[in-house]
C-alpha cells in the first residue's frame, strides 16, 4: 500500500531550506582552491550552454528567416523595460569603445565605414530588387502589427502562454511564406 504523503508546514520547509543552505556553506568553506575553481567552471559552462541554447532557438531558421522577423520576435517577447535596459547597455558599451579608441583607431573605423558605403553605392540594387525588398519589409511590418493587435486583444483575457506562443509561431510562418 502506498504511503500517504503528509503536507509540510511553512516552518518545516523553511527549516529544511536553512539546513540545506548551511550544509552548502559548510561544504564550500571546506573545499580546496582547485575544487572551488572546478565548481565555478562547471557553473559557468552550464550557464553558457543554457545561454547558447536560447541563442540557437532565436536563430532557428524555421522560426526566424530574416532580420525583420527576428526584430519582430524580440519586440514581441521583450518588455519595454527590458528593451530600454538592453538599448542603454548597448549604447554605453559603444560609448566606452569609442572613448577607449585612439585617434588612429577612430580614423580606421571611419575609413572602413566610408569603404563600406562606397561598396554599397557601387553595387547599387536595381529598382525592381529595391521594390521587392521594401514590399517584403512592408508585409512583415503589417504582419507584426496584426499580431500585436491580436495579442493586445488577447491580453484582456487570461490566455495560456502556449496559445500566445502558437499565435507567434503562426505569425512567423506567415512572414516566412511571404518571402
Amino acid at each position: 500500500m502506498p504511503r500517504q504523503r503528509t503536507e509540510k508546514t511553512d516552518d518545516q520547509i523553511g527549516a529544511e531550506k536553512r539546513r540545506r543552505s548551511d550544509a552548502r556553506r559548510l561544504k564550500r568553506a571546506q573545499e580546496t582552491f582547485e575544487q572551488r575553481a572546478q565548481r565555478l567552471a562547471k557553473d559557468r559552462e552550464s550557464r553558457r550552454a543554457w545561454k547558447q541554447q536560447a541563442t540557437d532557438q532565436l536563430r532557428d531558421p524555421r522560426i526566424i528567416s530574416d532580420r525583420e522577423a527576428k526584430r519582430a520576435y524580440r519586440a514581441a517577447e521583450e518588455t519595454p523595460e527590458a528593451r530600454a535596459e538592453r538599448v542603454t547597455k548597448e549604447r554605453l558599451a559603444q560609448r566606452k569603445r569609442r572613448e577607449a579608441e585612439t585617434p588612429g583607431d577612430g580614423s580606421q573605423r571611419r575609413q572602413k565605414d566610408r569603404e563600406a558605403k562606397r561598396a554599397r553605392l557601387e553595387t547599387e540594387e536595381a529598382p525592381e530588387a529595391h521594390a521587392a525588398r521594401t514590399a517584403k519589409y512592408r508585409e512583415a511590418k503589417q504582419a507584426y502589427r496584426v499580431s500585436q493587435i491580436v495579442l493586445c486583444k488577447l491580453s484582456c483575457y487570461t490566455v495560456p502562454r502556449a496559445t500566445q506562443t502558437l499565435l507567434m509561431s503562426w505569425k512567423y510562418e506567415h512572414m516566412a511564406c511571404q518571402q
